[in-house]
């Protein structure tokens, strides 16, 4: 039941999933993968966003791993589990911005009350992740990071729960 709600408060996320069904479609290896309510898509390695050349902005997604769009995850042709793991990440802290959004626009909505006050509630439940994700950014380089991409804390938070994640599965027994 908890998942079902959490599905719900987090309808906003699976815009990420249309995103990757296009991703798929145009470019993508045909193979779909789903992980904790996620589409995985995989880019296939002759495609537009992976061949450096092809005009326009060919190859631009050459040197990346992977991108997280709500419930929707691109990757590129050698992607491996850590990459995915990375990810999955980003869909959790996705989970908290949008669940945030929700309850900052309901408390918008409660002092507004008006239509004017349920487009915020709106506006607060859908953009806050992309909100919380460039004001990061922002932070970053605010605080003159070598690396802004890196040094945005919810990319630190995303790599550092990887690492921990991977370390903890290669102990098991």
């Amino acid at each position: 039941m908890k998942n079902v709600i959490l599905r719900v408060l987090c309808w906003p996320l699976y815009f990420g999933t249309l995103i990757a069904l296009v991703v798929g479609a145009l470019w993508g290896e045909g193979q779909k993968r789903w992980e904790d309510g996620a589409l995985l898509v995989r880019l296939r390695r002759d495609s537009w966003p992976m061949v450096k050349g092809k005009k326009p902005w060919g190859g631009w997604y050459v040197g990346w791993g992977g991108t997280t769009f709500g419930f929707g995850v691109m990757l590129s042709p050698d992607a491996n589990e850590t990459i995915v793991e990375h990810e999955m990440v980003h869909v959790e802290q996705l989970e908290d911005a949008t669940v945030g959004g929700w309850a900052l626009g309901a408390l918008v909505f409660a002092i507004v009350h008006s239509w004017l006050g349920l487009l915020a509630w709106l506006a607060c439940w859908t953009l806050t992740p992309i909100f919380i994700y460039l004001c990061a950014t922002l932070v970053a380089w605010l605080r003159s990071e070598p690396n802004v991409y890196r040094g945005n804390a919810l990319e630190e938070a995303a790599y550092n729960a990887t690492a921990a994640r991977c370390k903890s599965a290669q102990s098991a027994p």
